[in-house]
């Protein structure tokens, strides 16, 4: 159990950090091919274009990563409530 709660807190992090940084990279241009770009984006979409999805249109706004961490936290705080 201890295991598990430990790679789900990990997974969640890893993918909270990656999801922070495609935020920043919105703002950098560093090129749709560039390495770091590609990584982060093939991490991140299966995530946020689900949710994507589901939100409504805010036009130039993207909040599906604003709801992919607050759902990231629910996920780490119910798996550390339970592993205790």
């Amino acid at each position: 159990m201890e295991f598990l709660v430990n790679f789900v807190g990990a997974l969640t992090f890893i993918l909270m950090i990656a999801i922070v940084g495609r935020s920043v990279l919105s703002w950098v241009n560093l090129g749709d091919d560039h390495p770091i770009v590609v990584i982060v984006y093939r991490t991140t979409e299966p995530i946020l274009g689900p949710i994507r999805r589901l939100l409504p249109n805010t036009g130039t706004l993207d909040l599906s990563p604003l709801a992919a961490l607050v759902g990231l936290m629910l996920i780490r705080y119910v798996i550390n409530r339970i592993g205790g």
